[in-house]
């Protein structure tokens, strides 16, 4: 089955990064109304979650400076939109070198 096939058959999977940001939000407000997309958004740890939560849209807690740790959902997703970003630390220097 070629690409085009599947994406016709099936919803495209959308991993998000930053959707709890000002940005983030708006995206995933406008791909969560059409319902040819299936959304996953990554998030950080102790997060507000409500707007995702009454939006019904899946989420999973996830450190994106662990490559481990995101490498299954990249592996599943059709799209990525990465709109995270963090101010850094001198603790993340030491992330980013492993």
């Amino acid at each position: 089955m070629d690409s085009q096939t599947r994406i016709k058959n099936t919803k495209l999977k959308i991993l998000v990064t930053g959707s709890l940001g000002f940005l983030g939000k708006h995206l995933i407000t406008e791909l969560n109304n059409d319902k040819k997309f299936e959304l996953l958004c990554l998030i950080r740890e102790n997060e507000d979650i409500s707007y995702l939560q009454n939006l019904g849209i899946n989420y999973q807690t996830c450190d994106l400076l662990d490559k481990f740790s995101i490498k299954s959902y990249i592996q599943e997703s059709d799209v990525i939109i990465h709109l995270a970003a963090k101010l850094r630390t001198k603790d993340d220097k030491e992330k980013l070198k492993n």
